[in-house]
């Protein structure tokens, strides 16, 4: 997972790779704040997500598209 440079909260994600999983937590002011994960936790959460589309697949709603305001 990817380190997420913050100090340019409007290009903050350009960095990204496709494909990349982003986990969000939701504030009390119906904002969204990425959580940011070491590489031991990105790969604890990545096997975990693996492990569970084994028996029932995981799906990528692509009707549903997040933009990030600029």
């Amino acid at each position: 997972m990817s380190k997420i440079d913050v100090s340019t909260p409007n290009t903050a994600f350009e960095n990204l790779k496709d494909g990349a999983i982003l986990l969000f937590q939701k504030n009390s002011d119906g904002t969204f704040s990425p959580i940011s994960l070491d590489k031991s936790h990105g790969r604890l959460i990545q096997g975990l997500l693996a492990e569970c589309s084994k028996e029932s697949p995981l799906y990528v709603l692509k009707e549903i598209k997040l933009k990030q305001l600029t």
